[in-house]
Order: C-alpha cells, then structure tokens, then sequence
C-alpha cells in the first residue's frame, strides 16, 4: 500500500511542476488579410514571427521581462511599403488586438489588463484624431512623389511638391508635441511620457518639450529614456536665450580661417548643409532670392553657411551652382565635426538665428519664420 500511495505523491508532484506560469497571450484580429505576417520587435532586433492566416493569429510565448516592443503586421498580398507598425508595452498577461480600422496605420484596438499599455492606447487615440486629417494629407503626398511622373517634372515644380510634403510633415510633428503635453496634463502620474518623448522631435522644440519633461513623475525622468533625454535637451537649451553660441571652426573656400569678426550684420542666419542634400539645394534658391522683405532690416540681416562635407571640391563646386554670395566656411571634416557636437546638429539642413554678440535668438528656425523673427527681434534691439 506504501507504494501505492507513493506513487500518487509522485503523480501529483509532476502536476505541480507542470503548472501553466504566466506567459504574454497574444492574439491578433486582422480582418482582410487572409495571408500575411506578424513580427514583434524590441530595440530592433526580432524577438518572435507569427503568420496571419484568414485574418486570425495567436501567440503563447513566454517573455524575458516587460518592455516596449514594436509589432509590425504585413499583408502578404500588399506591396511591402504597405506594412504597419504599432509601438506596444508588452508582458506576462492576455492582449486582444483588433485591426479592424479602414487603415491599417491606425493604431488598433488593445484590450488587456496591462496599464502601461492602456496607458500607450489612451496616448495614440488622442494622437490619432489630432492627425487623422493631417495623416490622409501626407499619405496623399507621399504617393504622389512615389510615382514616376514625378522624377521627370521641372526642377521648381518638384521642388515645391517636396516642400509642400515638408510642411505638412512639420505641422504634424506640432500635433505630436500638443498631444504630449495635453497628454501629459491630464494623466500627470503617467509611466509613458519619457518613451513617447524620445522618439519625438524634441530638438526642434527644446523650450516646449522641456517644459513638458519637468512635469512627468520623477522616477520617468529618471529612466533610461529620461536621462538620454535630459542630456540632450540641457546641451540644447544652453544655446538658447542670453547664453553665447558655441564656437565655430572652419576656413572659408580661399583659406582664411573663421572669426566672428567677419559678421558685420546685427543678425545672422546661421545655415549647416551638406553639397549632396537635396532638400538644402532646395532652400538655398529660395535663400538667393532673399528671405528678409523689409527694406530697412535687409542691411542688418546675413547669412553664414556652415558646410558638413568632406571633399573641398564638391564643396566649392555647390557653391556656385548655387550661386551663393554670402559668407561660407567649412573644416571638410563631415559629420565628425565639432560642430556638429557642439551645436547638437542631428539633421540637414538646420538654422539658428544669432544676434552681433554672439547670442542664439532662435534654434532650429524655419527658414518661412525667418523674415517675422527677424523684423521682430529688430524691432525690440533698435
């Protein structure tokens, strides 16, 4: 009998170290795609693939430890550019995802008991009906310039399509920054502030995004995510307001080297470009034909080009193709510039406006703001 009852230990001890532990139960609901692909991701590295089958998926997987991933859903029979990726927190617990939107883009319905991701849900609601309008527009764009028709048109009628592209772009990345902060406001205890934030354009707002930093939880400021922002905003906001400009380096295309002595206008436009950037072709025509319309600020107004490039003939070559008159200079040494560290340069082409003592009247400006921000700041520093 002893046996026996030993064997029944021994039977409901194996059924016990057989117990379900807690893994992520991910189920995807994606109406219409009959064949295609679910890939999850995290810091981009592919953590698991799942196809989509009569518009159903479902995934059992034990995870490593909660995080942010991505999960990217592609139909098999669509081009590939078709695809949608939607940023997601995701841990040991059951998701329900529902895809049935008109785009796919959307960001879906998510049901679970994850707060962080409830979190993350809330946040890209209210993103997406301040963009939904703003979205259509640029996805109309997009394909516009997609098509070969558009390779082939004037060099200005292209070179408005991408412009008009360009504003629409910009106009979003504001909603993104308004979303935040409005999103911010009203769920001050949130744990997702500094993640959406990192993957913003902060550097084009410093002053706005900082004032929405300060008020996230301490213990989010204090994140990874946190502190790469932190970093990079206080290195930013030094530029601003009364403290001076980072210093510049380089020599003009006859070989004279830099000194601020050479600007002799109570405002400059300090440009970084690079010959092989498209977009800083673009602005320099409308550069040449003049960005200031007031007649009594145009002799206090200049413009310094500050050139990322590496070859010195390609350099002096653009120059005048692009019929540049005004103040050039460059250390030909790329993108291993100092100055592009020392003035945070993280994308082309970029401007700063600086008054005659050296001060930043304005980061990252647009070159449509220019001419206003201009008149305005003469007409406060007569």
């Amino acid at each position: 009998m002893k046996y026996y009852f030993a064997f029944i230990a021994l039977v409901l001890l194996a059924a016990c170290n057989t117990k379900t532990s807690p893994s992520l139960q991910l189920t995807v609901n994606a109406p219409g795609i009959t064949n295609g692909l679910v890939i999850i991701k995290q810091y981009n590295e592919v953590v698991e693939t799942q196809p989509i089958k009569n518009g159903q998926m479902s995934l059992n997987k034990s995870l490593p430890a909660p995080a942010y991933y991505t999960i990217t859903v592609i139909d098999n029979n669509k081009p590939a550019d078709q695809k949608a990726t939607y940023d997601v927190y995701l841990e040991q617990a059951a998701y329900k995802v529902d895809l049935n939107t008109p785009r796919l883009t959307t960001y879906p319905e998510i049901k679970t008991s994850s707060s962080t991701q409830n979190q993350l849900s809330g946040y890209y609601k209210m993103l997406g009906n301040a963009t939904a309008v703003l979205d259509k527009s640029i996805d109309s764009a997009k394909a516009v310039l997609a098509t070969p028709k558009v390779a082939t048109m004037p060099k200005k009628e292209r070179a408005m399509l991408y412009t008009q592209t360009q504003k629409l772009q910009e106009e979003r990345r504001k909603k993104e920054l308004e979303t935040l902060k409005a999103y911010v406001t009203k769920n001050p205890q949130n744990e997702i502030g500094a993640h959406i934030m990192v993957q913003q354009a902060y550097f084009e707002s410093p002053a706005a995004y900082n004032a929405v930093f300060a008020k996230l939880p301490q213990n989010i400021r204090e994140s990874d995510d946190g502190i790469k922002i932190s970093n990079k905003l206080n290195a930013m906001l030094h530029t601003l307001g009364s403290s001076p400009a980072p210093a510049l380096v380089g020599n003009t295309p006859d070989g004279k080297a830099f000194n601020r002595s050479m600007l002799k206008n109570k405002v400059t436009l300090i440009e970084f470009w690079k010959s092989s950037h498209q977009v800083s072709a673009i602005n320099h025509a409308k550069m040449v034909n003049g960005l200031i319309l007031t007649d009594a600020d145009k002799p206090k107004f200049g413009i310094l080009s500050v050139s990322l490039d590496t070859d010195a003939d390609e350099w002096k070559k653009t120059i005048d193709q692009d019929h540049l008159s005004w103040l050039q200079i460059s250390d030909l040494k790329g993108d291993a510039s100092p100055n592009v560290t020392k003035w945070n340069i993280t994308k082309l082409p970029a401007y700063f406006l600086v008054d005659y003592k050296w001060r930043i009247i304005k980061a990252d400006a647009d070159l449509i703001d220019v001419d206003g921000d201009v008149h305005e700041y003469l007409q406060k520093h007569r």
